[in-house]
């Protein structure tokens, strides 16, 4: 019987192992995400200033 309830314990065990690598995971994931959307509106708003910038020398 302990050998069961050690069996038991060592798979409790790796199954909070695997779903803290899967947490990691997905968090990861998010961050990347997070990360694209941030360079891709920094790129816009860089686009968008370069844009007024030239407007403006062209109204001058």
């Amino acid at each position: 019987m302990l050998r069961a309830e050690d069996s038991y314990v060592e798979t409790e065990a790796r199954v909070r192992e695997l779903e803290s690598q899967v947490v990691l995971k997905e968090a990861k994931q998010t961050k990347n995400g997070i990360d694209g959307d941030m360079e891709s509106r920094q790129s816009d708003a860089k686009g968008e200033i370069m844009e007024l910038i030239g407007n403006n020398a062209v109204e001058e």
